[in-house]
């Protein structure tokens, strides 16, 4: 689906399905067509916990490039094991956060779909935090892994995952800091 409002603010802010509108700021389906991406999910569908936000994660914002057998792969060694640590995190009535993103390709590595528009990304990551209600006793694994690669590298250190995505953007990157959760400091 697209989000017409990206297109122009005037339009309705529902997601649609793409018909007939020419898209320009987003990515259409048939940029991928014939192209040997798929369109892999930012946000997974089976990390959602209703309906309505199983939905949304169907938006081409929501996409990037994945090579097919990528795509199978991140799944059964990523989002398939976060997806059962957030839902012991659950179960174990813990809170439970979870970023992604991806890391455009550049330079010698720099590729697109065929037109030129939509980004094939180098890296696709993932991270989770899980704590107690006090935000102590708190459990985190990261994973990143290159487009072209097969298996995902794990991390279970906050500092060394911070290390990695920090290279691999060319800056400063800290991810689940108490300040990013709004989370309240526990007294001494």
């Amino acid at each position: 689906m697209i989000e017409p409002q990206l297109e122009d603010i005037t339009n309705s802010k529902e997601m649609d399905l793409q018909r007939w509108m020419k898209v320009n700021k987003q990515a259409y389906n048939s940029q991928y067509d014939n192209s040997r991406y798929d369109k892999g999910h930012l946000f997974p569908f089976c990390h959602t916990n209703s309906d309505e936000a199983a939905v949304s994660t169907f938006t081409l914002t929501n996409a990037a490039p994945q090579r097919c057998d990528f795509n199978k792969m991140w799944y059964s060694k990523v989002e398939n094991t976060v997806r059962t640590k957030l839902a012991n995190c659950l179960t174990a009535s813990k809170r439970a956060y979870v970023v992604t993103g991806v890391v455009p390709s550049s330079g010698s590595e720099y590729k697109t779909l065929k037109d030129n528009n939509v980004n094939v990304p180098s890296f696709f990551w993932t991270a989770y935090r899980c704590c107690d209600n006090n935000n102590r006793n708190c459990d985190f694994a990261g994973y990143t892994m290159h487009r072209e690669e097969d298996e995902p590298k794990g991390y279970t250190d906050m500092s060394e995952f911070n290390s990695k995505l920090s290279t691999f953007y060319k800056k400063t990157f800290k991810l689940f800091t108490d300040a990013a959760l709004n989370l309240k400091r526990p007294r001494e």
